[in-house]
């Protein structure tokens, strides 16, 4: 393939940030820069596509040599050249969403959110109406994530299994100090009665394998308390 070249005359243009950049007309009529002129010589083609810049490494928009030129695409060069929009691994003007999402995951921001949020908490935390409504909003967030979440609801179980094997001793006690303060209530004697009826209705197998391996086993204890007094 034959080089090309400008069928006339080349001109210069500023662009925005005050580079000059010299540009020339192809056979064709077709106007491209003088730097695209070269890689597409370099390369032995005539034409290079729309998504590929041409990279001035010593960013010195006038040097259109070789040795100075690179290929990129239009991403790795706006990375390039704006580091900073780039900062979360994609940019706002090419996916909006992606870009907010990146920005709240990355470890920065959320550090800065967390704070943030600590500081909102230490300052209404003793308000009445903060307490409240963090109470019942809580409540309607957990039961929401139980009904549709699976995953959720298995950890919420494992957490609490964890709780409360850890405060094994601290439960039983209000369990029996709460007791103790129902036990006049008969509205509340009743209650259990039923409770206990109705377990027993539900699980009547269970608890009569239960009582029978109970006795069994005091039976075993028996027995080896007098084989042993015996030797």
């Amino acid at each position: 393939m034959e080089p090309l070249a400008f069928a006339s005359k080349e001109y210069f243009s500023i662009d925005k940030k005050g580079n000059k950049r010299w540009f020339g007309t192809l056979p064709n009529k077709k106007q491209i820069k003088r730097s695209q002129l070269v890689m597409m010589n370099f390369l032995h083609t005539n034409h290079i596509p729309k998504k590929f810049h041409v990279h001035h490494k010593d960013e010195n928009t006038e040097n259109d040599a070789i040795d100075n030129l690179q290929l990129l695409s239009n991403k790795q060069h706006a990375i390039l050249h704006h580091p900073r929009d780039y900062k979360y691994g994609v940019s706002r003007a090419e996916d909006s969403p992606a870009y907010d999402r990146a920005v709240r995951i990355h470890p920065e921001t959320r550090a800065k959110i967390l704070a943030s949020d600590r500081r909102s908490y230490l300052k209404k935390k003793d308000d009445p109406q903060f307490k409240l409504g963090k109470k019942k909003y809580g409540r309607v967030y957990i039961a929401m994530k139980r009904a549709t979440d699976p995953v959720f609801k298995e950890q919420q179980l494992e957490y609490t299994r964890i709780w409360c094997k850890s405060h094994k001793e601290e439960i039983a006690k209000l369990n029996k100090d709460w007791r103790e303060k129902q036990k006049d209530d008969p509205g509340y004697m009743e209650r259990e009665r039923t409770r206990k009826r109705k377990y027993y209705q539900e699980n009547k197998e269970k608890i009569s394998i239960q009582r029978k391996m109970k006795k069994l086993n005091k039976k075993m204890e028996e027995a080896a308390n007098e084989i042993s007094q015996l030797s």
